[in-house]
């Protein structure tokens, strides 16, 4: 075999060894950095780290170029990239142009001090690693004196205003530097237009019971106003009555002033005219504002008669009818009627006549109106001829057995062939017209007497009453009726069952005729209710006599009347006895076995039986014999 050496020329052997040694080191470097690339690179699975970005612009952001002096505005500030991408975590520093007009902390918040312009600028800083050489961004801003605030103020004392009060709310706007703006503008709202209503000037007009916010904008000189500057005051509203009807029932219904109808008490069959679903048993121990668009001039409510009766209707400002409640009989005057179980009723006032009439009441199971030119219009039951006429167009009223009708009826209002009246008055199912010289004529029931008429059978035609006396006024109630003279002197007619012919004593006598009440003053009005009557006089004062069961006398009494088969014996009073602890009143009203009042402020108290929340102030349970002030405050 032939050795290496022997085939290399030994002047070539050195070189060939540096050759190898060359190739060796190559390979040996290149291994290396296979290696330590391979290990730098996770095996190839990992990416290499972005690039920090850095920040090329700031821009800053605000909610509006225009500020206000005393305004504290926040600025924001915004680092990107030169591509526009968002840097994180960035530090600024701010700075103000003009520390006098604007002064501006590290936080980017501006406090407006003095009119001018100023310029913000925000310094990117920090981290070094985003921010290797500082980027500034700028904004400017204007700063006006605008209106800064609103300040409203009204009169002393009218945090509470009553129904139909005319209230100026005064408006004063504000600089940021606090000195009034000469001109300022403003728009008024309230916060439900059915509770009260207000001007351009601020003038605000009260129409209903209850709480109401009057608020107002700023809206010029255009130059001082800048986004929404308001300010409002709370008021409440307190019912203001002008005028209640009781009608001898278990419900209450008054007009306010403005024309707004509240009603409280018995609302089985709708009477509460609330729009409520009427029930059994339903009822409202403070009062609620009847449903209705319309505006009245006058209410009267009818006795709630069992299950199938209590019903009110109400004569327009402009003159017109509306009626609401228990419609069984037709005397809702709607055209319809209805015995049933429930029976036929409207829960809202419905316009039922044009008119015009000037005045109304209502009775059991009847409505009567007087038109402008005194006549008399009437519809309902006939079947104790309480329409006062012999022929009627329908049938209402079923048996005991829900068969056959057995009385006559009108669902629309009959013209009643009468005198022409100045009033009407309606009680147990007797009517009776006032004229202008102080006659009294009646028709209808006429059981115990209380027609006045001198029997004690129906009267179906009006008659006039016997006795030759001259009434102001006159009210019928459940078994008499009473009239008050010029002179100021009280008669009576009908049953003394509790002694409410209030002569002194009481008796079972019945078709009594118009006899003096033995009262120690003069009376200007009177009411009759179930079993008692209330007369008052010029100074305000209340007197009362009759029953008083529950209390509707508004005084205790010692006496008893009524003998076995008359209802039972009871308190009673068979001649007038003041009303205890109660204020002056202006009108006085009698509920089935209750009694109101109403004052000249347009407040109204009420004493007696509040099984149905007849007293107004909330309770549904015992009586009452000291007047009690109806709830008009919500």
């Amino acid at each position: 075999m032939t050795s290496m050496s022997a085939l290399v020329p030994e002047s070539t052997l050195p070189d060939r060894i540096s050759l190898v040694h060359h190739r060796l080191a190559r390979s040996l470097v290149l291994g290396i950095s296979v290696l330590l690339l391979a290990c730098g690179s996770g095996g190839g699975d990992e990416p290499t780290a972005p690039p920090v970005p850095i920040v090329a612009v700031v821009l800053l952001t605000t909610p509006t170029d225009t500020v206000a002096i005393g305004d504290t505005v926040a600025l924001v500030a915004h680092a990107q990239t030169s591509s526009g991408q968002s840097v994180d975590n960035v530090q600024f520093n701010w700075t103000s142009s003009d520390t006098s007009v604007a002064r501006v902390d590290q936080l980017g918040r501006m406090t407006l001090i003095a009119v001018g312009a100023t310029t913000v600028v925000a310094k990117a800083v920090a981290p070094l690693a985003n921010v290797p050489t500082p980027v500034s961004g700028e904004r400017t801003l204007a700063v006006k004196n605008l209106i800064r605030t609103i300040t409203l103020a009204r009169a002393a004392g009218t945090d509470t205003v009553a129904m139909g009060d005319t209230i100026r709310v005064a408006a004063t706007a504000r600089d940021g530097s606090g000195n009034v703006v000469a001109g300022a503008q403003f728009s008024w709202s309230v916060s439900d237009t059915s509770l009260a209503q207000v001007d351009s000037g601020g003038v605000v007009i009260a129409r209903a019971m209850g709480g109401v916010t009057v608020s107002a904008l700023a809206t010029g000189p255009s130059d001082f106003v800048h986004g929404r500057v308001t300010a409002a005051t709370q008021m409440k509203v307190r019912l203001f009555l002008t005028s209640i009807s009781s009608g001898v029932s278990e419900h209450t219904c008054g007009v306010g002033r403005g024309g707004v109808v509240y009603c409280w008490g018995s609302g089985s069959s709708g009477q509460i005219g609330n729009g409520a679903t009427s029930a059994p048993g339903a009822e409202s121990a403070t009062p609620v504002r009847v449903s209705s668009a319309d505006r009245f001039a006058s209410v009267a409510v009818g006795p709630d008669n069992s299950s199938d009766g209590g019903h009110a209707c109400g004569i327009t400002i402009g003159g017109a009818l509306d009626c609401w409640g228990s419609g069984a009989y037709g005397m809702l005057g709607d055209g319809f009627h209805g015995e049933g179980n429930p029976v036929y009723s409207v829960a809202a006032p419905v316009r039922v006549s044009p008119g015009p009439y000037e005045t109304l009441s209502a009775g059991v199971n009847t409505s009567c109106a007087l038109a402008t030119s005194g006549d008399t219009y009437c519809a309902g039951s006939n079947y104790m001829s309480q329409l006062g006429v012999d022929t009627v167009p329908e049938l209402c009223g079923q048996d005991d057995a829900g068969g056959a009708y057995i009385a006559g009826c009108s669902t629309k209002f009959l013209h009643i062939p009468a005198p022409a009246f100045v009033s009407l008055s309606q009680g147990g199912g007797t009517t009776c017209g006032l004229t202008s010289a102080g006659q009294a004529w009646c028709w209808g029931r006429n059981t115990l007497g209380n027609s006045g008429v001198g029997y004690a059978t129906p009267v179906a035609a009006p008659s006039q009453m016997v006795g030759g006396i001259s009434f102001s006024s006159i009210s019928i109630g459940a078994i008499v009726g009473c009239g008050v003279t010029s002179a100021g002197a009280a008669y009576c007619w009908g049953g003394n069952q509790f002694g409410t012919i209030g002569n002194g004593v009481w008796s079972t006598d019945v078709g009594i005729p118009p006899t003096a009440v033995q009262s120690p003053v003069a009376f200007t009005a009177i009411a009759v209710g179930g079993s008692h009557a209330c007369g008052l006089t010029a100074g305000g004062d209340v007197y009362c006599w009759g029953s008083n069961r529950f209390g509707e006398l508004g005084s205790p009494t010692t006496q008893t009347c009524g003998p076995p088969g008359t209802g039972g014996t009871a308190p009673c009073s068979p001649q007038p006895v003041q009303v205890q602890s109660a204020p002056k009143f202006a009108a006085i009203t009698a509920g089935a076995a209750f009694t109101c009042g109403l004052t000249s402020l347009g407040a109204t108290y009420c004493w007696g039986s509040s099984e149905y929340g007849q007293l107004g102030n909330g309770t549904t349970t015992g009586s009452s014999t000291v007047p009690v002030r109806v709830t008009d405050i919500q």
